[in-house]
């Protein structure tokens, strides 16, 4: 899903799906009930090659036919990025 910031449309589609996200503090990032965690990455270098990584592993891991459904959730807390991943 793409991001608008005008509609929230990733917010949207968050909530459409019922899903359910239980809060840690705001510093640390954490994934919701039902992922699991496919990467921690630090957010002192490389973040984006780390997170790119784990998001084409699942995927590529993942979707393979028609009909495949998979849920990718990226977390940033202060000091590390969690990846989180579950299939539909």
């Amino acid at each position: 899903a793409s991001f608008n910031k005008d509609d929230n449309s990733i917010n949207k589609i968050f909530i459409q799906n019922n899903e359910t996200y239980k809060a840690g503090p705001l510093i640390i990032a954490s994934c919701p009930s039902g992922y699991t965690q496919l990467a921690s990455c630090s957010n002192f270098g490389n973040t984006q090659d780390c997170v790119a990584a784990a998001m084409q592993t699942f995927l590529s891991t993942n979707i393979d036919g028609v009909g495949d459904t998979a849920y990718v959730y990226v977390s940033v807390g202060y000091t590390s990025t969690k990846v989180c991943g579950k299939v539909g």
